[in-house]
């Protein structure tokens, strides 16, 4: 399989609020002016069951995860 096959096939699969294109109105967010409140305004749209999903001790053995 291409990169450019796999780049599609990730797309394909990714939740409709991370590819959208942003509006006016969401880049004004004031939780959108930093990283830290991006990131919390995306995993609110997470649901619980796929968070439970994560390993807790992720950090500790990220090399064996990954």
């Amino acid at each position: 399989m291409t990169p450019k096959e796999q780049l599609l096939q990730e797309i394909a699969r990714s939740p409709e609020f991370l590819i959208e294109k942003p509006t006016p109105e969401t880049s004004q967010n004031a939780s959108s002016d930093s990283f830290l409140g991006w990131m919390d305004e995306i995993s609110t749209q997470i649901p619980q069951e796929e968070w439970a999903k994560i390993p807790s001790d992720l950090s500790k053995n990220l090399d064996d995860y990954l």
